[in-house]
């Protein structure tokens, strides 16, 4: 209880910044899949080899990201990240577009294997530094799932309902896509100043390096 009443603005922080992480990669993943075999008419092997292509890539940028963010900062390659994936849901759903099983591997590499990993493998560490040491736990927990709950398993389904809505037009996904990387982009720029005022008297935050800042 101690996090959710000294702390709910950093918990609020945390659930921002974990949306634009979570909801791209559902898309980017799962609802694609569907996408593309239900309404493109492509084969399903296709597309799920496409996403596992974008998957392997992925996991081989995710330390290479963590590595850069140690050198530059972890925020601004999270914002970084988050700026990309809030435009790349266009030239993604235009890649999709195209008859052809290269582009959908082209667009599963570009979404999910160059620029979700810059988020994904800033995000744990900077949640950390949101959270004094005696609410972290706690507090990155809170952060990650409600953020997960909220825009992750929601996020084919609400695609779905877009598409069915503006008849089968993927422009609306791609624009909520921009709309999640707004909240998340604020949320972190609200971190810093929100840190002071939650500090609770007498527990002092652990110094952050000056290259996460």
């Amino acid at each position: 209880m101690e996090t959710v009443r000294g702390h709910w603005r950093s918990v609020l922080v945390a659930i921002g910044a974990k949306v634009v992480e979570t909801a791209p990669f559902y898309i980017f993943g799962t609802f694609s899949v569907g996408y593309a075999t239900d309404v493109l008419d492509r084969p399903e092997n296709s597309a799920l080899i496409a996403v596992s292509i974008g998957a392997a890539v992925g996991t081989v940028m995710i330390p290479v990201m963590g590595w850069l963010s140690d050198r530059l900062g972890r925020r601004p390659v999270f914002v970084v990240g988050a700026v990309l994936l809030g435009a790349v849901g266009f030239p993604y759903f235009l890649l999709l577009q195209a008859d052809t099983g290269g582009a959908l591997v082209l667009a599963a590499v570009l979404s999910i294997g160059l620029v979700w990993p810059a988020v994904t493998a800033t995000l744990p560490t900077m949640a950390s530094e949101i959270f004094s040491t005696r609410v972290r736990y706690t507090g990155i927990t809170l952060g990650y799932q409600i953020g997960a709950a909220l825009a992750g398993g929601t996020a084919p389904l609400l695609a779905t309902f877009l598409m069915a809505e503006f008849d089968d037009h993927w422009l609306p996904i791609a624009l909520y896509l921009a709309l999640l990387a707004v909240v998340s982009i604020a949320s972190v720029a609200a971190a810093g100043r929100l840190a002071d005022k939650e500090e609770p008297v007498g527990e002092p935050r652990a110094k952050v390096p000056a290259a996460a800042e």
